[in-house]
């Protein structure tokens, strides 16, 4: 199905053209191509956040310390799918998203843990946090929560089942803790 042409002391030959049924096999394998890319893109998306998109219409839903870590860093919108726990420290981060604790609990069993967030500038609320054993040295100002507030919290709960807050590095000083 090629042409072959000599001129001028030059060979030329033509682009052979594919029939359908020639371009079948092609197609199959830029068709699997894509689609692999696509359920490979979805897996890694599923592995860290079970449902959701994030939005505001379709929150992420966070069920594990991990995903927790996720979405304070993705600053969208998220919600808690059941009480989790917080073993490890989590590096405090600046927040901007939304997030519902949808009335679960955050259980944070360290005694490292300063703060959840950083900075907020976005919105949290429904929240429950429990800290089951917490020792802090003051000398300063504390929050369990936030290191500083520019956002939004609405109806927060925080609950120590043993709080030790050494105070001897404070003299003649007001703190507050929050």
């Amino acid at each position: 199905g090629r042409e072959v042409l000599i001129q001028n002391n030059e060979i030329k030959l033509s682009r052979k053209i594919l029939s359908n049924y020639q371009k079948k096999p092609y197609k199959f394998a830029l068709s699997f191509s894509i689609c692999f890319v696509i359920l490979v893109s979805l897996s890694f998306i599923l592995t860290n956040f079970i449902t959701g998109i994030g939005t505001s219409w379709s929150p992420f839903i966070v069920y594990n310390q991990n995903q927790l870590y996720l979405a304070l860093k993705s600053n969208s919108n998220f919600i808690l799918g059941s009480d989790i726990s917080i073993s490890d420290d989590i590096l405090p981060v600046n927040f901007f998203g939304n997030f519902d604790g949808n009335n679960y609990k955050i259980l944070v069993n360290t005694t490292n843990q300063n703060y959840l967030i950083n900075n907020n500038y976005g919105e949290i609320k429904n929240l429950n946090i429990v800290y089951n054993d917490f020792e802090k040295e003051l000398s300063s100002n504390f929050s369990f929560l936030v290191n500083s507030n520019l956002g939004n919290l609405q109806n927060i709960n925080i609950t120590c089942n043993e709080l030790k807050l050494n105070c001897n590095k404070l003299q003649n000083s007001i703190i507050y803790v929050s």
